[in-house]
């Protein structure tokens, strides 16, 4: 009777471990998100060399100098690299529309320094000045639903990176 009882708490396991997994597939989350959560106060997991994102939707494209999304997302997302062969200024020209959760951009400089381009919904043109060498932009959410346009504008000196999601 024993290993029947030990059978039938295994079988119950697998069914709910199955659960868990069907269920977190049909909402989108997954289980990791939670550390997705941390990040959008955190600098120092905004700096960090590699993305860390669940997106629920994303539609749109990012070029060379301009990008233009919709998205529902939770994390952070390099949208492009940008090579400086010596100091130079970046305008960044923005509009960004939020209906849900926080949002920003920001800029790493190659010192790892995190500057915000812009939060949630706003709409205007930012002169960054950024050193010599690779400096990264991110998007970064928290449970963030919207639309972003951004057009970058640049000296010869300056060569952007887009990243494709």
């Amino acid at each position: 009777m024993k290993k029947f009882i030990k059978f039938i708490i295994v079988i119950l396991g697998i069914v709910l471990l199955f659960l868990l997994i069907r269920y977190n597939l049909s909402t989108g989350m997954n289980f990791s998100s939670n550390d997705k959560l941390l990040i959008y106060d955190d600098d120092s997991k905004i700096a960090l060399d590699y993305d860390s994102y669940s997106y629920l939707s994303e539609r749109g494209e990012n070029k060379k100098n301009t990008t233009n999304i919709k998205f529902n997302f939770t994390g952070m997302d390099t949208r492009w690299k940008i090579e400086a062969e010596k100091d130079a200024v970046l305008t960044i020209n923005y509009d960004s529309k939020i209906s849900k959760g926080d949002f920003k951009v920001v800029i790493i400089s190659p010192q790892k320094e995190v500057s915000t381009i812009l939060e949630q919904s706003a709409s205007g043109s930012k002169d960054i000045n950024i050193k010599k060498g690779t400096s990264r932009i991110k998007i970064v959410g928290k449970n963030a639903k919207g639309k972003l346009k951004l057009k970058l504008k640049y000296s010869k000196d300056v060569k952007p990176i887009s990243i494709d999601s």
